[in-house]
């Protein structure tokens, strides 16, 4: 179930900012919410993303693409 936020002007008003509103509707057409992402793994993404176009469009050799890889993999401890 998804809570609201809602701004009171006057008991019997009800204003709702954009955004909710926004949910609103794609709540009522049966649209899920779109999954958040963490900014830290989408810029990993993007990264990863345009060292594999740089190698496969030739400008990064093998070794410029493991060494750039390798600076973007994180391990988990």
């Amino acid at each position: 179930m998804m809570v609201t936020k809602v701004l009171l002007k006057q008991p019997s008003e009800l204003v709702i900012s954009g955004e909710w509103a926004t949910q609103l509707v794609l709540e009522s057409r049966g649209e899920p919410p779109k999954k958040r992402q963490k900014r830290v793994y989408k810029n990993l993404q993007t990264r990863m993303k345009n060292l594999c176009q740089d190698r496969r469009d030739g400008r990064k050799s093998v070794e410029e693409f493991l060494h750039g890889a390798g600076h973007n993999i994180r391990w988990k401890s």
